[in-house]
């Protein structure tokens, strides 16, 4: 309504610069200040516009010169309070269970690691990184243990092989919380995990007793006394149970390479579905 009426003014302010230019007779002075009123009432005409295009795009109601009602801030999350949201991020595409965290409003250590991410809103920040929420999401075991099977599988082979002096590695110690993940990083403060997600260190895929691998260092032995040890390792774990291919002599990348040039034995146990 109000700018109907700017609009009228500016009109008859037009209006009347023109019937005054028309009976000036000529008159310099009254054909000058005709002039003066046209610019100025187009260059009203100029700024109006300009006005209400940008104030329409700030917020339409300004636009009427009325005083924008004040909206509900709606938080993400319901949540209680004291409590604050977190996010746990689905990955579009990705395989089934493939998951991460993002930090929105919290002070975790939890980090995207994926740009295809996408937030749901999810329990609330102070759990997303505790290690039993976790477990429970990713049904792992909690505490992180050895599985029974695994454990049988190394009992057996060391009543083959006699003392096994070296170490002998199977859930992750250095990074406890992928241990909860299956390999996912989300939790860990250096972003990495020990293995490959879903590694039989974690109980591949789906296990949830616990580890279903362990690898076996190399004692300090070197050379030909070396490869024997660790051959005789893998010997024994093919005969007490472990998945077919799964023992055998790794380097430090992972990689199954000849036992002369390993630095491990990894063993995974018939029960694992991955590596």
């Amino acid at each position: 309504m109000k700018k109907k009426v700017f609009l009228t003014l500016i009109f008859l302010s037009l209006l009347y610069a023109g019937i005054k230019w028309t009976a000036s007779q000529g008159n310099p002075g009254v054909i000058s200040d005709a002039k003066d009123q046209i610019t100025q009432a187009l260059w009203g005409l100029v700024l109006l516009g300009g006005a209400f295009v940008i104030l329409n795009t700030i917020n339409p109601e300004l636009t009427i010169l009325q005083i924008p009602k004040l909206s509900q801030i709606v938080s993400p999350t319901s949540t209680t309070a004291g409590e604050v949201p977190q996010y746990a991020c689905k990955v579009d595409g990705a395989a089934v269970g493939d998951s991460c965290f993002k930090t929105e409003d919290c002070d975790g250590v939890c980090s995207s690691l994926d740009p295809r991410a996408t937030c749901e809103p999810t329990i609330t920040c102070g759990a997303k990184c505790d290690p039993q929420t976790l477990a429970q999401k990713n049904n792992t075991a909690y505490p992180a243990r050895n599985s029974s099977e695994l454990q049988n599988v190394m009992g057996c082979i060391q009543g083959k092989v006699g003392s096994i002096p070296g170490s002998k590695f199977t859930y992750d110690i250095d990074h406890s919380s992928c241990n909860y993940t299956r390999g996912t990083p989300g939790c860990e403060p250096s972003g990495r995990c020990s293995h490959t997600k879903n590694s039989c260190h974690y109980g591949g895929s789906s296990g949830s007793d616990g580890a279903l691998a362990v690898d076996y260092g190399g004692a300090g032995k070197s050379g030909s006394d070396k490869a024997k040890y660790f051959e005789a390792i893998v010997s024994a774990a093919n005969q007490c149970g472990a998945k077919s291919g799964g023992a055998r002599c790794e380097n430090a990348a992972g990689q199954k390479v000849g036992c002369a040039d390993a630095t491990h034995v990894h063993v995974s146990a018939a029960g694992c579905d991955r590596n």
